[in-house]
């Protein structure tokens, strides 16, 4: 069947990462859209394979090493200070165990032994503290 010279497209949206609201129209000759859209899977497979192996080389593990040391560093800051001001209020902070997950607790200091908040109530009817 005879196209009658009209130029057929193929047409392609992409993101438009300025603005991901408004996506970029592509076109390519009759035929190419498909060529490009192989293209691009493949070119996402081989960046899904080789990015995470480039992730473990160096220089990007000293880097990895070196945020994770200083983000430990200012962790330790941060919760050191916290408990400065617990212990202020006769309060420390203890970790708990649940399953597999280990969370923070804040716990009410009584005669140098932590107690559960939850606790203070039973020891105030039991007229232990006041």
């Amino acid at each position: 069947m005879p196209n009658n010279g009209i130029k057929l497209n193929d047409y392609a949206y992409v993101n438009n990462f300025r603005d991901s609201d408004h996506p970029s129209l592509l076109i390519f000759p009759a035929g190419q859209g498909r060529t490009f859209k192989t293209d691009i899977k493949n070119c996402i497979k081989l960046l899904q394979e080789n990015i995470p192996q480039i992730l473990e080389r160096e220089p990007f593990l000293s880097e990895r090493k070196s945020l994770a040391k200083d983000y430990n560093k200012q962790q330790q800051t941060l919760l050191a200070n916290f408990e400065k001001k617990l212990k202020k209020d006769n309060l420390t902070l203890g970790q708990i165990k649940t399953e597999e997950v280990t969370r923070p607790e804040i716990f009410a200091v009584i005669n140098n032994q932590p107690v559960y908040i939850q606790q203070l109530t039973e020891l105030v009817q039991k007229k232990r503290i006041k």
